[in-house]
């Protein structure tokens, strides 16, 4: 989590986590998260995909925890590009978009490698990045027709 941004205090993470039970409330729901393969072992997870759309859903917000063996293995690229398709196809939503620590270079080829363009982003703040519809229609055809079988719904 030290590369995604600093700690919240226990009222933010709290407020966070009550935001999170909200989306999740709601129908149809704001939120979605899935498990992604690779991690060690035939059954451990390799990390979560998270999606948190605004009240509006106009926005949504992407996150990706990896564990350390599912890193540099194509599936948050995989996972990402997925959900892109997903969600651009099947909704209304206009904007995709995502943040990580400065420095999380790692965090940056994937937005990029994923077609997601930085954003300003004042010094010491969270590296911000966005994909539109616009960016998603101009890619050319749906990369997955339905959910890849890396993301367990």
């Amino acid at each position: 989590m030290g590369k995604v941004g600093a700690p919240m205090h226990a009222v933010e993470a709290a407020a966070a986590f009550d935001r999170v039970l909200r989306l999740l409330d709601r129908r149809p729901a704001r939120c979605g998260y899935w498990l992604l393969p690779g991690g060690e072992g035939p059954h451990a997870p390799g990390g979560i995909l998270a999606l948190l759309g605004d009240d509006a859903f106009a926005s949504a917000e992407v996150g990706v925890l990896l564990a350390p063996a599912a890193q540099r293995s194509g599936v948050a690229t995989a996972a990402i590009t997925a959900l892109a398709d997903a969600v651009f196809a099947a909704t209304a939503l206009r904007r995709l978009w995502t943040r990580h620590a400065p420095g999380h270079e790692a965090a940056a080829a994937l937005m990029r490698r994923t077609g997601f363009t930085a954003m300003r982003s004042a010094p010491g703040e969270p590296c911000r990045w966005e994909f539109g519809r616009d960016d998603w229609l101009a890619r050319g055809p749906v990369s997955f027709a339905a959910w890849p079988s890396c993301c367990s719904t």
